[in-house]
């Protein structure tokens, strides 16, 4: 504290004055202060200094001033300072001085004002010193008094007044015979393992005493030391250990001094030995654990190192790639309620300090599913196995604690009942196709259909879970199901983007009920028939029912829209064409729904029209019984008439040619188009051209004569009514006029790779009319492949090559580039069972006989609706 210029305090600086102490230094034994510098000596025998050096009272070799204490001597014991010189004692008594000579006070026998920087010995067996401003004066261990430098008035107490270069005597027998005498006790020190030590004394006694060193390691029983390996200077008043080892802690030290007169034992002095300095070893590792799902788990590490080990833990989900976990840095890890995404998880601890780092076992956590978790495994499993399957349902599985499931091609899902219930989220990817489910409750996540094909949904029940449509996903059909929503706005509705290029989607009966708000559904660039559907009242302030979006083709068809805001929406884009839709209390904008949109290629169902109040209520009363999933795999499908219907073309005239689904006619040529009908006799008739209807056109057959393109060219539909008063609608039949152009391929099929089991399909896209499509494989027409697309529901090995098509009419044909298809061989083993309860044997079959009726009647029914039967 106090004045710090020239940086005496030893602070680092020369600024900052200190009115209070500031520590600079631990373990000092003796302190000195000049007018300009200051010193002192720690236990180890270490001379500091630090301040004014400009005469080089420092010792330090040098005379730049020094902010901060540097080392300038070892060995010493005493130490005094005068005006900008040092006289210093060591241990073995031998007295140094360096800085100011100008009046002769370093006793070196130099002449005045020859400064100097190193330290040199004047004097031998030295017990006492001290300092003036100009002179020193020191007493040998025989009770001499010696003095050296300024002289004026004789204070060095000789007779002249002459500066003394050298040290003089001043006087003898200052000691008289006295027993010894510890004038400064040793103190208790803590070094490093490896590190040096010393332990002093101050003793006074006349004679001088002689002095031996002694340990002890229970303070009560004492040796003598004796110089070697470890200890130095056993009988002077320091004892130096030259390297502590760790087996030394907590040994005690004491000093004998002894002369004729007596002996006294010194205070004892305590050694504490830190571990040398040390590298982490892990000494306990994390062990694995195995917990059920939603515990703790706590991983325990230890490490021995000096100085102690800081701890950071790791994660890795395949032993090679390691994770640091953000504020794990403790010796212990607690994991708070596992999941299943934490099975086979590793843990591993670093360990790291200074000198190095240990790293610890891996620790792997196993982490069992409970009951519930284990059976939404198990189905999980089930549903995305390569191959065919039929697997049942019964009560509630939560797919959610697994993360939902990406259904595998080949798949029938049926509910036991109406309790069958999957909470979660089913994705069904383009990888996938040829898939049923039937009878199930699908709560709280929703259904994905990402560019698959041929997906067939019947009798489910969808509450806040809402349905996507993408990804060029074709050929989908929702029949008899209900879409709900228990809180108004979280919505089961249906979301359909770029789908339903070929067949389209196909929304049949079903149920579409209060709080969805919109979304009955919401389509763009997509192609997506409605029709007798029923659009409940909503009681929560819906914004719209069925949007036709961007690039979007809607027909809707019979529907009834009762209490519905909006029920028909178009966006920019958008085309919607209406027939024979229901609506009643409905509010805000109805489309006119008068646009050309596409006809669909298959023969399908109209229930009694909702024209007329009788028939909507007729509807009203099937779908409200009905849609969902009221009884699983047995929900019953309201009896319908057997049918389906298709128009025959007969032509007249030069250069006309027809086949199953289309013809071409000359300009001015004649067509006659007649209506047939299968499982029924129809009771009415009503052409349509483009989903038109023709005026008067109600006879069995549509005479087409003077043919003109303007005027006759389109698709033709006829719509046959049963004695039930149901619509049978044929599928579409193309009518071209003028001279026929030969195909041009405008989209060529892809290469695919599949997995066995998985479904792969190839479409092609063609220009021109009449056109006729045969797919071909290695080289090899493909029987009954005569569509635009060719779909294989399950790959085999034996479906691998090359595939193309074919597209030709009476001009001419062309063929698509090649794409092949690669097929994986899956090794996983086809599941028949979920959800606790299971059906069928190997390879899928289904050991239900009520369920194989079942679901081929679904077959046949989805067969006749497409025309194909």
């Amino acid at each position: 504290m106090g004045s710090n210029k020239w940086g005496k305090l030893g602070t680092g600086s020369t600024t900052w004055d200190r009115r209070t102490p500031v520590q600079v230094a631990s373990n000092v034994i003796a302190v000195a202060a000049g007018i300009t510098h200051s010193l002192f000596v720690t236990n180890d025998g270490t001379l500091y200094g630090m301040g004014y050096n400009s005469y080089g009272e420092l010792g330090n070799h040098n005379d730049i001033e020094q902010h901060a204490p540097v080392p300038v001597a070892s060995d010493v014991i005493k130490v005094a300072a005068g005006s900008n010189f040092t006289i210093f004692l060591k241990n073995d008594g031998s007295l140094y001085t360096m800085g100011s000579n100008i009046n002769g006070q370093l006793g070196d026998g130099a002449l005045s004002g020859r400064d100097r920087s190193i330290p040199k010995p004047i004097a031998a067996n030295v017990i006492a010193v001290a300092a003036s401003l100009y002179g020193g004066l020191f007493v040998t261990n025989d009770g001499k008094l010696y003095g050296m430098g300024l002289n004026s008035n004789s204070r060095l107490g000789d007779t002249g007044n002459i500066s003394e270069s050298v040290p003089v005597l001043i006087a003898s027998d200052l000691l008289s015979n006295t027993a010894p005498l510890i004038k400064a006790q040793p103190a208790n020190i803590t070094v490093n393992a490896g590190q040096e030590a010393t332990l002093s004394i101050s003793v006074i006694g006349n004679p001088m005493p002689e002095m031996q060193w002694q340990s002890s390691s229970n303070g009560s029983t004492w040796t003598n030391l004796s110089n070697g390996a470890s200890y130095s200077g056993v009988t002077t008043s320091a004892l130096r250990i030259s390297k502590v080892t760790a087996a030394m802690n907590g040994t005690r030290y004491s000093c004998m001094a002894t002369n004729a007169l007596g002996n006294v034992r010194s205070a004892t002095a305590l050694l504490t030995v830190n571990a040398a300095p040390a590298p982490p070893v892990i000494t306990t590792h994390p062990l694995s654990q195995s917990v059920i799902v939603g515990q703790d788990v706590i991983f325990i590490v230890a490490a021995t190192s000096n100085p102690a080990p800081t701890y950071q833990w790791q994660s890795s989900s395949n032993g090679t790639t390691w994770t640091n976990i953000a504020g794990a840095s403790a010796a212990s890890l607690t994991l708070r309620s596992v999941t299943l995404g934490m099975n086979g998880m590793q843990y591993r601890c670093r360990a790291s300090n200074s000198e190095g780092a240990d790293i610890s076992n891996a620790a792997t956590l196993t982490v069992t599913p409970d009951a519930e978790t284990l059976a939404a495994q198990q189905l999980k499993i089930q549903l995305e196995s390569s191959g065919t399957a039929s697997i049942t349902l019964t009560g509630t599985t939560d797919l959610s604690l697994v993360g939902g499931a990406t259904l595998a091609s080949g798949k029938t899902i049926t509910g036991a009942g109406a309790t069958a219930t999957i909470i979660g989220s089913l994705t069904i990817h383009a990888t996938a196709g040829n898939l049923t489910i039937l009878g199930v409750n699908i709560v709280n996540g929703g259904l994905n259909i990402v560019g698959a094909r041929d997906v067939s949904v019947t009798h489910c029940t969808f509450t806040d879970a809402p349905i996507t449509i993408t990804g060029g996903a074709d050929n989908i059909s929702f029949f008899w199901n209900r879409f709900v929503a228990t809180t108004a706005g979280s919505g089961s509705g249906m979301t359909i983007s770029n789908a339903g290029a070929s067949t389209g989607i196909i929304l049949d009966n079903n149920f579409w009920g209060g709080g969805l708000r919109n979304n009955m559904p919401s389509a763009s660039n997509a192609r997506v028939l409605i029709r007798n559907n029923y659009f409940v009242p909503d009681g929560t302030g819906n914004i719209t029912a069925t949007i036709a979006g961007s690039g979007a083709q809607i027909l809707s068809q019979n529907n009834i829209y009762q209490g519905v805001h909006n029920p028909l929406i178009k966006q920019s884009g958008g085309l919607i064409r209406s027939i024979d839709n229901f609506m009643t209390a409905t509010t805000g904008t109805t489309a006119p729904g008068t646009d050309h949109v596409f006809v669909p290629d298959f023969s399908y169902l109209i229930r009694p029209s909702g024209l007329d109040i009788p028939g909507a209520a007729e509807l009203v009363q099937l779908i409200s019984a009905h849609a969902g999933n009221t009884a699983g795999k047995n929900s019953i499908t309201p009896s319908q008439t057997n049918a389906a219907s298709k128009i025959v073309a007969t032509m007249i005239g030069a250069g006309a040619t027809a086949n199953a689904t289309a013809a071409n006619i000359p300009s001015t040529g004649n067509l006659t188009l007649t209506a047939t009908a299968s499982g029924f006799s129809p009771a009415s008739y009503q052409w349509y051209l483009d989903n038109f209807a023709i005026s008067e056109a109600t006879a069995a057959t549509y005479n087409i004569t003077n043919a003109s393109a303007a005027e006759h060219a389109g698709v033709y539909a006829v719509a046959l009514a049963t004695p039930a008063s149901e619509i049978v609608t044929s599928a579409g039949f193309t009518v071209s006029v003028g001279t026929l152009s030969a195909p041009i391929i405008t989209a060529h099929p892809s290469s695919q790779t599949a997995s066995a089991g998985q479904s792969a399909s190839f479409t092609v896209s063609a220009a021109g009319n009449m056109l006729v499509y045969q797919w071909i494989k290695d080289g090899q027409d493909i029987v009954g492949a005569t569509a635009a697309t060719y779909t294989i529901a399950s790959t085999q090995q034996t479906h691998a090559g090359k595939y193309s098509a074919r597209v030709s009419n009476s001009v001419g044909s062309v063929t698509s580039n090649t794409a092949t298809l690669t097929v994986n061989t899956s090794n996983d083993a086809n599941s028949n069972s979920g959800g606790g309860s299971s059906s069928g044997g190997g390879g899928g079959a289904t050991s239900l006989p009520v369920f194989v009726l079942i679901a081929g009647l679904l077959v046949l029914r989805l067969w006749r609706e497409r025309g194909r039967i």
